[in-house]
């Protein structure tokens, strides 16, 4: 089954100064989304600590893309985004075969979760 997957950025987190740098972002929270050939869909949330930048490798805030920041995470997430992958692949199996579903919580609230 080939699935597509897509990175979402949901968040970013900064220190106004870091190693003598302004604007820093410290961490991303992110969504990594599989989807099949017969659209159906599962995601994974996250969140990644970035290394320390130093001068040479330094993106003023104001000057970051959406894509730079999404070309960061599969290096620095490394061998774990296999793990993501399968937990991804297994919702979306889950959902062909109908064995899940997201519900309400029994006091009312959706809760969403990796799948």
């Amino acid at each position: 089954m080939a699935l597509t997957y897509t990175w979402e950025i949901r968040g970013l987190r900064k220190a106004a100064e870091s190693n003598g740098l302004n604007d820093v972002i410290l961490d991303v929270h992110w969504r990594k989304t599989g989807v099949n050939e017969n659209g159906v869909s599962a995601y994974f949330d996250g969140s990644t600590p970035l290394p320390v930048p130093t001068g040479d490798d330094f993106t003023p805030y104001e000057q970051l893309t959406k894509e730079q920041v999404i070309s960061w995470l599969p290096t620095i997430i490394g061998d774990y985004e296999n793990h993501i992958n399968h937990m991804i692949d297994m919702g979306i199996e889950a959902k062909m075969k109908n064995e899940s579903e997201v519900v309400l919580s029994p006091w009312g609230e959706r809760l969403d979760g990796a799948v």
